[in-house]
């Protein structure tokens, strides 16, 4: 199953800013043992048995606690970004082989019941919204709830979303906090590069 992050429904507010240091972004690369435009290495597939394929494109999902030592020891870099570890990876290929897009995200007990509501985001999300403007400038754009409903909160999660959008790459940091519920409760690093993205038309046919 695709893991779909989805910002709740509700009153949003929007901020959008153009600084970002495109030519350090699009030139990255994020990952020691996988790179954008080439195909997944036949061993990561062995890791994992969560491979969905169709005619348009491949999508391979692993959880860091399913994958046995051997597959640690050799893809431990693929579930981590800057210094926050991940527990889910999950890679996207187009009907080429070409890996477009990479998905790490984890879910997480907010442990925050109390019926004042704090609105800040997690301390691991600001640590990285943090290294991630040191590195690339401040975001193109960043998004979040503009209502304070605490049961709103606590049963739906808190959304923030940030961008940084340049030539080839599209990278998001989210967040989703507050709630009751752990399955709500994520933290998710998408990059997209778009030299190898399956055209829109194709997404649509989907």
């Amino acid at each position: 199953m695709k893991f779909i992050y989805c910002l709740l429904l509700g009153s949003f507010i929007t901020v959008t800013l153009h600084s970002q240091n495109c030519k350090t972004l699009d030139s990255k690369l994020f990952f020691r043992s996988i790179q954008f435009g080439y195909q997944i290495p036949i061993d990561l597939f062995h890791c994992s048995n969560k491979k969905n394929q169709n005619q348009y494109d491949t999508d391979l999902r692993i959880e860091y606690d399913s994958l046995n030592q051997d597959c640690k020891d050799r893809y431990s870099d693929l579930f981590t970004f800057l210094s926050m570890p991940f527990s889910f990876f999950q890679a996207r290929t187009n009907r080429k082989g070409q890996i477009f897009l990479v998905d790490l995200y984890s879910f997480f007990d907010d442990n925050n019941h109390n019926e004042l509501m704090t609105y800040d985001p997690p301390a691991n999300f600001n640590d990285t919204y943090n290294q991630l403007t040191s590195l690339y400038g401040k975001p193109t754009r960043t998004e979040g709830a503009t209502g304070t409903d605490s049961l709103f909160i606590k049963e739906l999660g808190m959304p923030k979303l940030v961008v940084w959008e340049c030539n080839n790459i599209f990278l998001q940091l989210r967040v989703r906090y507050g709630s009751r519920q752990k399955a709500l409760n994520v933290i998710n690093i998408q990059i997209t590069n778009r030299q190898f993205d399956v055209p829109e038309q194709v997404k649509l046919e989907q």
